[in-house]
């Protein structure tokens, strides 16, 4: 499902950062028309 992110992986208990960047990287659209669309 993580393509783009080699990095993430199951075994890393970087739950939070791994969030952070699934949420940037998934949905690119929403986070940036949220930050900068209003």
């Amino acid at each position: 499902m993580n393509r783009n992110n080699p990095v993430h992986t199951p075994a890393r208990p970087n739950t939070g950062a791994a969030r952070s960047r699934n949420m940037h990287e998934k949905k690119p659209t929403t986070t940036y028309t949220i930050k900068y669309g209003t």
